[in-house]
């Protein structure tokens, strides 16, 4: 195919620039324009990924879907709710349409108006041309339903457990849990039927998480619990046409070890035992090692899923009220002190140079203290709204704490203190939280507040050595 002058003309006009196909890159963009390649008597085929996908039915039943198609449908594929996109790892062309209407043409439009919206580095093929023409229409003024018609759900299960932290991304677990982790939706080698979370399953989830004494927190844990867990039905979407849902303990006519889910242990052990005998089986670290890893993201994608998880861990603490570090984020439990000393929460920040910017939100409505420095006894002091003024304070405050031999001491030198009142700002969700910022420069140790205005000052000389 690589040869075929259709496909080079395609190719030339495919814009990569900036990104690198290689063999097996080209012969996946191949399948979303494979009526330019094969022959004119072929008028429908069904495309598979063979490393990671396993059959247990009759491929006729699947066939048979060609029959579902509207006369607008051009192919049909697997809505990956869990995953949240439309996967490519099984597609019915149907090629005679497809040349009909020239998609072709479709393919470098899609792949254009993508590039220009945002540019990705990894190359666009086949997966992305099929989201893009159904799931970004009306942002890219797309005229007409869609192309695509969405497979129904036995046809593509995905061995998923979004119900758990970290479900996808196995390197986050330690290694005795990932060795143990299984889909629970395997029954045997032969077997695998669409797995539904009980209220214990997800309720269990939660359970790395210290609790606190709040009777509220707890009941809505619950409530959530038993909401999902009673669900007979998942992996809902409204753009399937035959059943938009997954039936819990439906039998699996195709399973879909997509992307990083390749990495459980689990996972491949059952890849394993399907291997056929004259096949060796992949090294060690194969699955961890291979090009899909890259053209999924690769690193970068891998960057964005820590990032997202985080920012969901930190609001669920948030919630909870719990103290937990999160990467740079940490959330804390804290409450007022007595008015002659001052108890601050101790956050690890490990080893930082500056500059160094922090970003704070709080639900105290006054006296709010930020201290950056050596542990919790000497640093830069921020208070916000402090005192019957209102006032803003920066301050540098050396001290040390008690001994057997040594009495305690401290000492606070103001560096400014300005007039101001923070005001609270709403979450949208019945939370109000005041939020400011603090930024130290490394060039002459320029201090920067952010709580809705701007101000600050130089750090003396003493106290920049230190930091």
């Amino acid at each position: 195919f690589e040869k075929h002058p259709k496909f080079i003309e395609y190719l030339q006009q495919h814009p990569h620039q900036d990104c690198s196909f290689g063999a097996a890159g080209k012969a996946i963009l191949a399948r979303a324009v494979c009526h330019l390649v094969l022959p004119p008597q072929i008028s429908k085929i069904i495309s598979m990924d063979l490393g990671d996908v396993l059959v247990f039915d009759d491929l006729r039943s699947l066939w048979q879907q060609f029959q579902h198609m509207e006369d607008h449908h051009v192919l049909a594929a697997s809505h990956a709710v869990a995953l949240s996109h439309i996967n490519a790892g099984v597609v019915l062309y149907h090629v005679e349409r497809m040349r009909l209407v020239g998609f072709e043409r479709l393919a470098l439009r899609a792949v254009e108006d993508m590039q220009r919206w945002k540019a990705d580095s990894t190359c666009l093929r086949d997966q992305s041309i099929i989201n893009i023409l159904h799931s970004f229409r009306s942002e890219f003024g797309y005229l007409g339903p869609s192309p695509v018609m969405i497979l129904p759900c036995r046809w593509s299960v995905f061995p998923t457990t979004e119900w758990l932290s970290y479900w996808n991304s196995p390197e986050m677990w330690m290694p005795e849990l990932r060795r143990k982790q299984r889909y629970p939706g395997i029954v045997s080698v032969t077997r695998v039927e669409v797995f539904c979370p009980d209220e214990m399953d997800i309720f269990s989830a939660w359970a790395f998480l210290p609790m606190t004494d709040d009777p509220s927190r707890h009941q809505r844990l619950r409530a959530y619990s038993l909401h999902e867990g009673h669900k007979k039905e998942r992996y809902c979407s409204a753009d399937r046409t035959q059943s938009r849902c997954c039936a819990c303990g439906e039998p699996v006519s195709l399973l879909h070890i997509a992307g990083d889910m390749k990495n459980w242990p689990a996972m491949q052990a059952l890849l394993r035992a399907y291997l056929p005998p004259f096949k060796d089986p992949p090294r060690f670290g194969g699955f961890e090692d291979a090009l899909s890893r890259e053209w999924t993201g690769g690193e970068e994608r891998l960057q964005e899923i820590q990032r997202e998880t985080t920012e969901t861990a930190v609001l669920a603490a948030k919630m909870m009220g719990l103290q937990a570090l999160f990467g740079h984020c940490a959330t804390l439990k804290c409450q007022a002190s007595r008015a002659s000393h001052l108890d601050y929460v101790l956050v690890p920040l490990q080893k930082l140079s500056l500059p160094v910017k922090l970003e704070v939100e709080t639900t105290a409505l006054s006296d709010a203290h930020l201290l950056l420095g050596i542990e919790s006894h000497s640093g830069l002091e921020l208070v916000i709204n402090g005192g019957v003024e209102k006032a803003s304070c920066l301050r540098w405050v050396r001290s040390a704490p008690g001994s057997a031999t040594a009495e305690a001491w401290s000492i606070r030198r103001e560096i400014m203190c300005i007039p101001r009142d923070v005001a609270m700002v709403s979450d949208g969700e019945g939370g109000t939280w005041m939020r400011f910022s603090l930024f130290v420069g490394s060039e002459e140790g320029l201090i920067i507040v952010t709580d809705g205005a701007q101000w600050g000052n130089y750090l003396p000389e003493e106290p920049l050595k230190i930091l």
